[in-house]
């Protein structure tokens, strides 16, 4: 919680030169520093813009990821502990599998409430309650005693968190195209961020102090964070209108409107025109800002005229059928029919395999880890596991700072995704290969050079899938296809530990009982190479201008 607390005074300090003890400010400070530098022409990078202007979102997205992927390390061990030294394998796979799915199984059927619920009440009080609720829910959770007490905290705090909804909604709320086509890559660089600071945390906190409550010390650390996302997104974010949308045409104001519209130009004693009436110093200049200069209304009224006539004229040329009239004599374009283009289903397929591919891996990498050697494990204790997680998380930060973004340049959105899977098929297979090398050295070695690898293929393929997502999604749907994104994301992220946790469980049962010593560890691990490999074939098929 301190070392959380500085990094957000410092960001306060970095962004406007406010002082750290002036909280309660910071929020305007930030908003007006942006405003005055844009004002006055300042040079003012676009990505600074973006990370400066709304941090709170991509300080709060990145919690998101720790709170979702420190569970996948911190349960395999507190399942071991429940069950005790003497706990079968296979019992400890299922249950684990369970438990990994139990946040992110809540968030699958409660998303689309909270997200219908932010439209009413605005997008940061959905995205302050999910940050309470995680900034509790993990205390708590570090706090079980048993598995029904772990679970019923996950689901607790997946019911009560619809952040990444939100977010989503509040960039479209906020910011034009172009800069949503930045904000999507900062927020996949957030998330990888945080589902690698988590396990990292889980791996290297646990058992430090609070020996009866090894779990406890990392959970505090995650709370903290939270704390400070919520305390960012009340002062820093300012809420949009709900429905900030401009209409694209206004129709023409019928003629008993037209007059009421007109009314206050006519002032005259005898009913005339108080513009035409006036009588006006030819000398005396215009300030098209002053609402008392009667010349000044005159022309705003003749180029809003201007404008809906040249606006109605493209209507008609157009098409009336292209737009949708809404009520007060407003229309806007109609949304494309998103799920009849080829593109943006395999865009969404793909993204969705994507996802399951890595977040099954998530989950069978420390189940791998901390199963004893003769049931084809490492037998890594948390802290053993600290080392090759920070190594990962460092490759993946460096990564992504400037080796993705030159990889990108070089072959583009999709081959960068499709470079990334292919790795993928070959990195897993590093994984189950540690734990067969005569040497426990190179065993290690291997482990750390294969969670390094997957840094970057995670990062290659996660990355530009979210990219594709939006160059396939039509403008004008890009927020529904986001949120049936989202909607699937869940669905697999529930489903991808429970998988690896059965498979895990299924193989070393079924080997046992065919009396086959050793090698069942290779069986989960196919999982994701499959998944690879058909979102390979998926993306192959995808056409899109790049």
């Amino acid at each position: 919680s301190p070392i959380a607390f500085c990094c957000f005074n410092a960001c306060c300090i970095w962004t406007t030169g406010c002082k750290p003890y002036r909280i309660g400010h910071v929020g305007e400070r930030v908003r007006r520093s942006i405003a005055r530098r844009t004002a006055h022409g300042a040079p003012m990078g676009y990505t600074r813009r973006i990370v400066c202007g709304y941090w709170p979102i991509w300080l709060t997205h990145l919690t998101q990821g720790l709170h979702t992927t420190m569970p996948y390390v911190l349960s395999v061990y507190m399942v071991r502990g429940f069950l005790g030294e003497d706990a079968e394998e296979e019992a400890v796979g299922y249950r684990v599998g369970i438990l990994g799915a139990g946040f992110c199984l809540a968030q699958t059927f409660t998303s689309l409430p909270l997200g219908l619920l932010s439209d009413r009440i605005g997008r940061k009080p959905i995205m302050v309650m999910g940050n309470i609720s995680c900034a509790v829910g993990v205390v708590m959770f570090g706090l079980s005693r048993n598995l029904s007490q772990a679970l019923f905290t996950r689901l607790a705090m997946g019911a009560t968190n619809g952040i990444i909804g939100a977010e989503k909604a509040y960039i479209g709320d906020n910011m034009s195209r172009e800069d949503q086509a930045e904000a999507m890559s900062l927020i996949s660089l957030t998330w990888g961020v945080g589902s690698l600071v988590g396990p990292l945390l889980g791996g290297a906190l646990s058992g430090l102090i609070f020996e009866s409550r090894p779990f406890l010390l990392p959970c505090l650390v995650a709370s903290g964070i939270s704390v400070v996302s919520v305390v960012s997104t009340m002062v820093c974010l300012e809420e949009a209108p709900v429905n900030n949308r401009a209409p694209l045409y206004k129709a023409p104001a019928t003629a008993s409107h037209a007059e009421d519209e007109t009314a206050p130009l006519k002032g005259g004693a005898h009913g005339g025109d108080a513009l035409g009436d006036a009588v006006l110093d030819p000398m005396d200049p215009m300030d098209p800002m002053d609402p008392m200069d009667p010349r000044a209304a005159r022309q705003v009224a003749m180029l809003k005229k201007n404008s809906d006539i040249m606006l109605a004229d493209r209507v008609n040329e157009i098409g009336i059928s292209a737009f949708e009239m809404e009520s007060g004599g407003e229309a806007r374009v109609r949304p494309a029919e998103w799920w009849r283009d080829q593109s943006v289903i395999l865009a969404l397929m793909g993204y969705t395999g994507t996802a399951f591919a890595y977040i099954s891996l998530d989950e069978l990498v420390p189940l791998f880890a901390s199963a004893t050697m003769e049931d084809g494990g490492l037998q890594y204790t948390p802290q053993m596991l600290a080392g090759p997680l920070a190594f990962s998380g460092l490759v993946l930060i460096l990564w992504m700072l400037g080796g993705y973004t030159w990889l990108q340049n070089k072959v583009g959105t999709r081959r960068t995704c499709m470079i990334g899977l292919w790795m993928t098929t070959v990195i897993v297979l590093l994984f189950p290969l540690a734990s067969v090398v005569p040497s426990q050295t190179l065993g290690a070695v291997i482990f750390w050079a294969a969670m390094g690898l997957k840094s970057i293929s995670g990062s290659n393929a996660f990355t530009s899938c979210l990219v594709l997502v939006n160059l396939a999604a039509p403008k004008e749907s890009l927020g529904s296809v986001n949120g049936a994104g989202q909607t699937l994301a869940s669905g697999v992220r529930a489903l991808g530990p429970w998988l690896g946790g059965i498979l895990w469980s299924l193989s070393l049962v079924t080997f046992n009982s065919l009396g086959i010593p050793a090698g069942h560890q290779w069986v989960p691990f196919a999982l994701p190479i499959i998944l690879a490999g058909g979102c390979l074939n998926i993306y192959s098929r995808l056409t899109i201008k790049d």
